[in-house]
């Protein structure tokens, strides 16, 4: 049975451009949400609105349509449409090692002392899309010798995109920021534009679909990466997910976000900085900005 409503009402503060304003009226945008909601278990309502009104209308326009449920019923009748708009609402895009130097901090202010208190880390990418930031987490794992027992999660909406991950087949140009020797040692070459990534580094990657805005969390996880993710989610949404992380992390745990995100008043989430784009449960022993591990 279908709901009345989308499942959390839409944010009428939000402003709305022109290129985002209703194609038909209200009702059928709020009947096409219940209907994305129903049929694939996504809630378009958590998004901004701006944003994904203005990509959705750009689809809709391009194939004549004049209502948002019209061309569900189009959509949903030829499968390689459907799928391309489902595509475009869930927004895969990523690269290895994408902002090498906020890898390196990662890497160096973080990963490596917390490997020696703990060699056996458990990594959340959550938000992983096709699979090339919980590889490029594979990668540094294995730079850094950690334990046998080390993991990573890797966690999206998209079975298409986790299908991809699965299989692990990248072009040059997403693995542009992959040194030569890890290239060498960790991908097979399939042919002038394509690699593999061998199976070595698929053994510490587990790859899981999930929706970060209604599953349960794992708990007692030690790094979580959730970057250029809440970037299109409304601000309710993001306190949520953002207090919900927290709990989710060991007590040293940290948390990554995005290049071009913050989180505002992050205490109220039960955060805290340690520098920009990272954060610790406000009960962490992490000093800030201190590169030493808590034991």
């Amino acid at each position: 049975m279908e709901q009345d409503l989308p499942r959390q009402p839409l944010d009428k503060n939000e402003r709305i451009s022109p290129e985002a304003e209703f194609i038909s009226n209200e009702a059928d945008y709020l009947k096409f949400l219940d209907r994305l909601y129903n049929e694939e278990g996504i809630d378009l309502a958590q998004y901004k609105q701006n944003q994904m009104r203005r990509r959705i209308n750009m689809t809709i326009k391009q194939t004549g349509h004049n209502t948002y449920c019209s061309f569900l019923d189009y959509a949903k009748a030829n499968e390689n449409v459907y799928r391309k708009f489902i595509d475009r609402i869930t927004i895969n895009v990523s690269e290895f090692i994408r902002n090498p130097e906020k890898f390196t901090i990662l890497e160096t202010n973080y990963l490596r002392p917390m490997l020696k208190g703990n060699p056996n880390l458990t990594i959340w990418s959550a938000g992983c899309s096709t699979g090339e930031e919980p590889y490029s987490l594979a990668l540094l794992l294995k730079l850094n010798k950690a334990g046998a027992g080390a993991k990573i999660l890797g966690w999206d909406f998209d079975r298409k995109a986790l299908a991809k991950a699965a299989e692990g087949i990248y072009n040059v140009e997403a693995l542009k920021n992959v040194s030569k020797d890890l290239l060498d040692k960790y991908f097979k070459r399939l042919d002038s534009e394509r690699y593999q990534v061998t199976d070595e580094l698929k053994r510490l990657v587990r790859f899981e679909n999930h929706n970060l805005l209604e599953d349960r969390f794992p708990t007692g996880v030690d790094i979580i990466l959730c970057r250029n993710v809440v970037i299109y989610f409304n601000e309710q949404s993001k306190r949520q997910l953002f207090i919900r992380f927290g709990q989710a992390l060991a007590k040293n745990g940290l948390l990554m976000i995005g290049a071009s995100e913050r989180i505002a008043n992050s205490a109220e989430s039960g955060l805290r900085a340690l520098q920009p784009f990272f954060y610790v449960r406000n009960e962490s022993d992490w000093p800030e900005t201190k590169r030493t591990y808590p034991r």
